[in-house]
């Protein structure tokens, strides 16, 4: 088969299928067949004068057993009735229409047996109605002028002359059109009638809609509200109609703009321009596109907004302080003299400095970067990505680190303010820094030093593999993790879960399935070696039993 590339360069091809020397691979979903390995050599279509090129690289085709007639599927590029654009169609033997359809996606391959597909594209021939292919040009023609059938459906047959005997084509004219026969020279001319063609259409949407809720394609809450399907089925059939037929059929069903507009549909065709998504349901997009309808409603700039936000900020920022120095001699004393200062350098920024910047732009620093490639997707002997990756890790591991001492200041200032209800009180702080300290371990710890990306990959992937291998283990870890959030629900926190000796809270604590030792100093270097044996806790617990265990020394003791 050819690539999209090969299939936009040439108009009319004829691909034959499965040489003796190229194998074809056949998955059967009822009639239709994935066909691989299109190859051969220059051939003519047998119904036109145009030619085909020998193709040797391979691309999947779902096609109907139909279209494959003496090992071969016959292409041919005609005008895409809504788009104007040349397309890929299949004309099968029987007169059958299949349009030529791509799904795309980057990266992708097929794999099929011991061969390997580079081109992970899937073509599929879809039946259309050869009718759809001539209303474009038909609708155009002046009211009462009347043409014979040759002439009418010339924009097809000039590139396709078995069009012209179509019986499909053919039955389909007297639903769209009034005939009637010449009595001098009887012939039979036709006349566009709108009224005709639009119940033509009506009746296809009813035959959707019949498909719709009979295979269940679509969602309960689109399948259950007759608008919906209406609107769905009819913008679907708009795909192949040309706008003015596609406004009739929508008044048709008293469908509006804004109907249209939510249930839009994208398709990219073959020889064509791949269209953007028309909605990104990210997030970020979700938040930004909010921000702007907001600013347009209110009618003011970014740089406007930036300013109020930073007035509300600074005034909240104030109250609090006022709220806080109540009551007090000192804080109150710095409160004053704090904006006494403040005052007059706000005046003159407001009455100044900000009106001279009425039109800055935005700081470069609100400038967002997406992120280098993880090292995974570098090549072995790519330096630079190497380097990229590396410095990505450094920043990743500092904004880590920045959030644990967040944590870990947030639980030492809870400590500190509910003293002895602090194992009550700080429940949720406490947990919160040893699971992210626990997570900061596995993730940079026992690297040393000069610890690079490669160092922390190669960690990453040894635990990974201890994982696959113990998963009773993890099987308890996971379950213990859900006792212990089930009992911190409860009000029942257990500090010793996480098996490390605080000074502060005066506990003993026991070995378990997270940490194999354990240290009495409160400093957080804590180890992680998931790569022990599990019979390694047992005999160390029954050692202990008996008498027979020493402990470890501690390995943060300094001075003898």
């Amino acid at each position: 088969m050819a690539t999209c590339e090969q299939l936009i360069a040439c108009d009319v091809r004829k691909l034959p299928l499965a040489s003796e020397t190229a194998k074809t691979r056949l998955f059967s979903t009822e009639v239709f067949k994935i066909h691989f390995e299109m190859a051969g050599r220059l051939e003519t279509f047998p119904y036109s004068n145009d030619t085909g090129f020998a193709v040797s690289s391979s691309v999947a085709i779902l096609a109907h057993d139909s279209c494959v007639k003496n090992g071969s599927i016959n292409l041919i590029r005609l005008q895409h009735p809504k788009f104007k654009k040349f397309v890929y169609f299949h004309i099968s033997e029987d007169g059958g229409v299949f349009e030529v359809l791509r799904f795309h996606e980057n990266c992708r391959s097929w794999f099929v047996d011991d061969y390997v597909y580079s081109n992970g594209d899937l073509l599929i021939l879809s039946r259309i109605h050869p009718l759809y292919l001539v209303l474009p040009s038909i609708c155009e023609m002046p009211q009462n002028y009347h043409q014979p059938f040759g002439q009418m459906v010339e924009c097809v047959t000039e590139r396709c002359s078995i069009l012209e005997k179509n019986e499909l084509l053919r039955s389909g004219i007297d639903k769209v059109c009034d005939n009637f026969v010449l009595p001098d020279d009887n012939m039979r001319v036709y006349s566009f009638n709108e009224v005709k063609c639009v119940d033509w259409l009506a009746e296809n949407v009813e035959i959707l809609k019949a498909r719709f809720m009979e295979k269940k394609m679509l969602h309960h809450s689109i399948l259950t509200n007759e608008k919906s399907l209406n609107c769905y089925a009819v913008d679907v059939l708009s795909e192949y109609l040309c706008e003015k037929l596609s406004n009739l059929l929508h008044q048709r069903y008293n469908i509006t703009s804004e109907e249209k507009a939510k249930l839009h549909k994208v398709v990219t065709h073959v020889g064509g321009e791949i269209s953007d998504p028309t909605e990104n349901y990210c997030q970020s997009s979700t938040k930004k596109s909010k921000t702007s309808e907001q600013n347009m409603a209110t009618g003011e700039t970014l740089a406007e907004r930036y300013k109020r936000e930073d007035k509300e900020i600074s005034k909240a920022f104030w109250e609090v302080l006022d709220i806080n120095s109540r009551g007090t001699i000192l804080l109150r004393f710095k409160y004053y003299v704090w904006r006494m200062l403040d005052i007059p350098t706000t005046w003159m920024k407001e009455n100044f400095i900000d009106p001279l910047q009425k039109d800055r732009k935005i700081p470069f620093y609100h400038r967002r970067f997406n992120r280098v490639r993880t090292i995974d997707e570098c090549a072995v002997d790519d330096r630079v990505c190497y380097e990229e990756a590396q410095m990505q890790f450094h920043l990743d591991k500092m904004v880590d680190g920045y959030i644990l001492d967040i944590l870990r200041n947030r639980m030492q200032r809870c400590r500190e303010y509910y003293i002895n209800k602090a194992e009550y009180k700080c429940a949720k702080c406490i947990d919160d820094f040893e699971q992210a300290e626990l997570n900061f371990y596995i993730k940079y710890g026992d690297m040393g030093y000069y610890g690079d990306v490669l160092t922390a990959y190669t960690k990453q992937k040894h635990r990974m593999i201890w994982e696959r291998r113990h998963p009773e283990i993890m099987a308890a870890r996971a379950e213990a993790r859900e006792e212990h959030k089930r009992q911190m629900e409860l009000g029942n926190y257990d500090p010793s879960f996480w098996k490390r000796k605080d000074p502060r809270l005066y506990k003993d604590y026991v070995i378990s399935i997270f940490t194999p030792y354990n240290y009495s100093s409160f400093l957080r270097f804590k180890r992680d070696e998931p790569s022990q044996d599990p019979k390694f806790y047992k005999e160390r617990e029954e050692a202990r039993e008996k008498g027979e265990y020493k402990e470890p020394a501690n390995p943060n003791f300094v001075w003898p």
